[in-house]
């Protein structure tokens, strides 16, 4: 007879990493259809070639994480009425923000994709910092009180 030893699963920590889309594949819950969206990280070190994953609705309204994570992802709203195949989407990297679950009913804790964004490069332009007025008051001297 076999001898079992019990092992349990060590979640991705909780933080931001490169990551690549690998699959999506339809799946069926109590709840209707969803997407389970496979990204597999990037980074070297310790949690290179990890998996981590995020369950995904098939609603694709403005609101919805679908819709939210495209656009992010391709850098541009997705106009009503157009139709966008996220297989344009598979193979490429992201910025994926990693989180992990409150612990279960068992102790078990999971990691989850919180968030997804595009990889900027090193060409994007930063955003600009606002310069501060010299005297931001100046202009409300003139006003008697």
């Amino acid at each position: 007879m076999p001898t079992y030893t019990a092992t349990d699963y060590d979640p991705v920590p909780p933080g931001l990493y490169t990551a690549r889309l690998e699959q999506i594949e339809e799946a069926t819950s109590a709840h209707g259809t969803y997407y389970r969206w496979q990204f597999v990280i990037e980074d070297e070190g310790e949690q290179e070639d990890r998996k981590v994953f995020a369950n995904v609705s098939e609603k694709f309204g403005p609101q919805s994480k679908a819709r939210r994570w495209c656009e992010q992802m391709i850098g541009r709203a997705i106009r009503k009425g157009e139709q966008f195949d996220t297989d344009a989407l598979l193979g490429q990297s992201y910025h994926i923000m990693v989180s992990n679950t409150p612990e279960d009913e068992r102790g078990r804790v999971y990691d989850n994709v919180e968030n997804v964004h595009a990889v900027r490069s090193k060409d994007d332009p930063k955003p600009r910092e606002t310069e501060e007025p010299e005297n931001p008051d100046k202009d409300f001297d003139d006003i008697s009180w």
